[in-house]
């Protein structure tokens, strides 16, 4: 296990908690964690240390198209990081 390395700003803290709760798509992370930036800082995340991976999944778009959207998620390793890095001074 590596120890996280991420600033604990609001919107780094939003994201974080959104994930704790199960798998979130682009979208809802965006809006959740208010940034229009997720996915930059989901790649900030793992270079700090956690997998968080992104899955593909298809949704529907406002025009009732077919597209793939991003699904992000935490692993049980990136708990067990993110856990001693909220308990770290």
């Amino acid at each position: 296990m590596s120890a996280l390395s991420a600033p604990k700003s609001p919107t780094i803290l939003r994201l974080i908690d959104m994930l704790w709760s199960g798998p979130k798509s682009t979208m809802d992370l965006q809006i959740g964690a208010g940034s229009t930036h997720a996915p930059s800082i989901a790649k900030s995340l793992r270079r700090r240390g956690l997998e968080l991976p992104c899955r593909m999944v298809r949704v529907r778009n406002r025009d009732g198209d077919e597209v793939l959207a991003g699904e992000y998620s935490l692993t049980t390793a990136d708990r067990k990081i993110i856990r001693a890095w909220r308990n770290a001074k």
